[in-house]
């Protein structure tokens, strides 16, 4: 026979758990979000190459969760070594190169805004059953650069409860920030 108490005490810890978890996962999610997108930080160097930013990304997560590791993604974004370069109609030389090739598809290792979809996968991480139940990402989203070099497929994996969801998006590529700069 089932002990009434047993259960009750089981109910309670898996109640208070859930709890703490969603406000753990608020938590680092406001702490996140402290951090500028896209901006450089205060005394910000760039310190890590590409390989050692891909080693910030949580294996449990899939997240950049630390605020210095953010940072230095950020620095690392907006310095002139990462920007790409623009490139005329017959280069193809090693000076030449395109931040998105044509023709490839991305997956994404760290993006410079917060929202609900890091706080969710901090608490799927841990076991918070309101957010398994819910609408949650099962994987990164991924970026595929059509053969023009301009058209653009980004593709987000979620699931709804036990739904597979799949959101795909189409565009074409531009480059505000050389017009925000006064550049051609």
């Amino acid at each position: 026979m089932i002990h009434l108490g047993g259960i009750i005490v089981a109910g309670a810890a898996a109640l208070l758990y859930n709890v703490g978890v969603g406000q753990y996962g608020e938590f680092r999610t406001r702490q996140m979000a402290a951090v500028p997108a896209l901006e450089t930080c205060e005394n910000a160097t760039i310190t890590k190459t590409s390989s050692e930013l891909r080693r910030t990304v949580s294996p449990l997560t899939g997240l950049v969760e630390k605020a210095e590791d953010r940072c230095a993604w950020n620095t690392w974004l907006l310095s002139p070594s990462s920007a790409a370069r623009q490139c005329s109609e017959g280069d193809r030389g090693e000076e030449c190169s395109p931040l998105l090739a044509p023709g490839t598809l991305y997956t994404f290792a760290y993006r410079s805004y917060v929202n609900f979809e890091e706080s969710g996968a901090i608490k799927k991480a841990l076991f918070h059953v309101p957010t398994w139940i819910g609408f949650i990402g099962v994987r990164r989203g991924s970026l595929a650069v059509g053969e023009d070099g301009k058209s653009v497929t980004l593709t987000d994996y979620f699931r709804k409860r036990f739904t597979p969801t799949t959101i795909t998006w189409e565009g074409t590529l531009e480059n505000r920030r050389e017009e925000e700069d006064g550049m051609p």
